[in-house]
């Protein structure tokens, strides 16, 4: 077993490891040598503990429970093979949507310059007439949706939560029918949103 005292340390460098690998993913070039030892460092520490704790606690014991335990060690290879692909999936996502939309213009300095200086909020305050201000936000809501990237988070995170119903080896486990259909929901959402944006650019 893992000792007690690593737990909220492991827990602490996965957040900034799942930070730093999102901005490495959208500004690497931004990003100091210091920010980044240290975040590779972080993902290193994340991974070795992932991967310790994946073998040792869980696949190991599995194993040790011969013929009986092998259905359970193959069902715990799925949930973490697809939980992965989720992962994968949600953090290029991510990446993506977050620099097609930083290319857009949008103004980060402040909570102020982002609803009074960003171009796509400026000309919607700028519109005096009330039916075309209602067309261009529909139209800023439609750009945000077809953003490249939205439909792979959606995916991803759809395949994440339906992974961990349908394959978590615990036998006292029941899947929940309202988080799968939910999962299942998302999943279609993101091909849908990858194929309307696909059209919507030739």
């Amino acid at each position: 077993m893992m000792p007690p005292i690593l737990e909220p340390v492991l827990f602490l460098a996965a957040i900034y490891a799942a930070l730093f690998f999102l901005a490495w993913l959208v500004a690497r070039d931004r990003l100091s040598l210091r920010v980044r030892v240290l975040g590779w460092l972080s993902v290193a520490v994340t991974v070795a503990g992932f991967v310790w704790s994946l073998v040792v606690e869980t696949l190991l014991p599995y194993l040790r429970r011969g013929p009986e335990g092998m259905r359970y060690f193959t069902l715990s290879l799925l949930e973490v093979g697809f939980a992965t692909a989720g992962v994968g999936l949600m953090f290029v996502g991510a990446a993506r949507f977050l620099r097609a939309w930083l290319g857009q213009g949008w103004r980060l300095d402040s909570a102020q310059a982002f609803l009074e200086e960003s171009p796509r909020f400026a000309a919607l305050r700028g519109e005096p007439e009330g039916r075309a201000r209602w067309r261009m936000a529909f139209r800023l809501l439609r750009d945000l949706f077809l953003l490249p990237g939205l439909g792979w988070l959606l995916l991803g995170l759809g395949l994440l939560i339906v992974t961990f119903q349908v394959f978590e080896p615990d036998p006292f486990f029941k899947p929940d029918p309202v988080l799968v259909s939910g999962g299942g929901t998302l999943m279609l959402l993101g091909l849908s949103q990858m194929l309307i944006s696909f059209y919507d650019h030739q």
